[in-house]
């Protein structure tokens, strides 16, 4: 990337762009999960870390269509290597969708990814690529076996999936 506007609009703008033609949203910047994250994302700018203010424009966008359960369709990317950065963006961001990468191999714990839900366990995507995909030695002739253990292991270690006050017609799962 050479920092130019392209490339600005590239990293922060599709979503915006998805979301006004209609089009379903991508997830765009938040916090995330890499280590070398903070490098540009805590820049303070105007006394404020430089994630912080993706988060408002992240928030403007999304509410520009909410739906029935008040999230709207532009979402932001808010890793669970972070905990108190995620609490505190679930706090700017209550009516936006967020994915959370980092969890499992990278080191996120169930735990971790409590803050990024809203009260009624909405709100939130746990991703957890690597231990899932990654949970086998090359050539293992029982890989399929490997990964089916490994996402049941990480769905108990999430919690149930029955949330109490949560409606599945507001998602569109029924």
């Amino acid at each position: 990337m050479g920092g130019g506007r392209a490339d600005r609009e590239s990293v922060f703008g599709e979503g915006r762009r998805r979301a006004v033609s209609g089009q379903r949203p991508e997830t765009t910047g938040g916090r995330t999960s890499n280590p070398g994250a903070g490098q540009f994302q805590d820049l303070v700018c105007n006394g404020r870390p430089l994630y912080e203010h993706v988060a408002e424009a992240v928030a403007a966008w999304s509410s520009e269509n909410t739906g029935a359960c008040g999230l709207g369709d532009v979402g932001a990317v808010v890793g669970a290597t972070q905990p108190a950065e995620l609490a505190r963006l679930r706090a700017l961001l209550p009516n936006v969708v967020f994915l959370i990468p980092g969890y499992g191999a990278q080191g996120g714990s169930a735990a971790d990814t409590a803050a990024g839900f809203r009260p009624d366990g909405t709100g939130a995507i746990v991703n957890s690529a690597r231990g899932i995909t990654a949970c086998f030695k090359p050539g293992e002739s029982r890989w399929e076996a490997a990964v089916e253990a490994a996402t049941r292991q990480a769905r108990a270690s999430l919690g149930p999936v029955d949330i109490p006050g949560f409606n599945p017609e507001c998602l569109g799962l029924v």
